[in-house]
C-alpha cells in the first residue's frame, strides 16, 4: 500500500448510531420466527425445547431495549457538536486561505528584481534612488524608498532609452542609506 495514498475516514455519529439501529433491527428480523409462530417451524431444523425459546425471548427483549436506549438518547440526535465541527473546519479553511495568500505575496515579493538584485538606496535631491551595477547602472527614483525600489523594478522592463540616467555632477553619492556595521577591535 503506497503510504502517500492513506486515507483516514471518520465516521460520523450519524452513521454509527444507524450502524448500530441496522444490526439491533437484523437481529431482531432473525429472532423474530423462533417467537411469532414457534411451532410454524417444525421440520426447519433442530427441535426446540421451551428453554431455547425462553432465551430467544430474552434475547429479543433486550434487544429491543438497546433500540430503545438508542431512540432516547438525546446526545445522538443533537446536531450541536456537528455544528460545532462544522465551525472549526470552517475556520481552519480561512486560515489556510491566509496562509496561502500569504505565501503567494511572499513568492511575488522573492521574485522581484529589487529583492533579488539588492539595490543600494542613496537620497539626492529630495528623491530616493535605488541603483544597482555601475555606469550605466539600472536606477529606480521615487519620493519614498519603496517607490524608489518599485521603479527599480519596473525598469527591468524598459528600453536602454527609457531607463533612468545619472547624471551626477559627481560620482554616486558616497553615503548609501544602508549602513554597513563596523566590527570594534578589542
Amino acid at each position: 500500500m503506497n503510504p502517500n495514498k492513506l486515507a483516514v475516514s471518520l465516521r460520523t455519529r450519524e452513521d454509527v448510531t444507524g450502524h448500530q439501529i441496522e444490526s439491533v433491527l437484523l437481529l431482531l428480523d432473525h429472532l423474530r420466527p423462533f417467537l411469532v409462530a414457534p411451532d410454524a417451524r417444525e421440520g426447519v431444523g433442530p427441535d426446540m425445547d421451551g428453554g431455547a425459546v425462553m432465551a430467544a425471548a430474552t434475547t429479543f427483549a433486550k434487544a429491543t431495549d438497546r433500540l430503545d436506549a438508542i431512540l432516547d438518547d438525546s446526545a445522538r440526535w443533537d446536531i450541536k457538536e456537528i455544528n460545532t465541527l462544522h465551525e472549526a473546519l470552517i475556520a481552519t479553511h480561512t486560515a489556510q486561505q491566509a496562509f496561502l495568500a500569504a505565501q503567494t505575496k511572499s513568492a511575488s515579493e522573492i521574485i522581484r528584481p529589487s529583492f533579488q538584485c539588492r539595490p543600494t538606496l542613496y537620497v539626492s535631491d529630495g528623491k530616493f534612488l535605488a541603483v544597482w551595477g555601475d555606469t550605466p547602472a539600472i536606477v529606480g527614483t521615487g519620493n519614498t524608498p519603496n517607490a524608489a525600489l518599485a521603479d527599480f523594478d519596473a525598469a527591468f522592463y524598459r528600453t536602454s532609452e527609457e531607463q533612468v540616467k545619472l547624471t551626477f555632477e559627481e560620482p554616486i553619492p558616497p553615503t548609501p542609506l544602508t549602513v554597513k556595521p563596523t566590527r570594534k577591535k578589542k
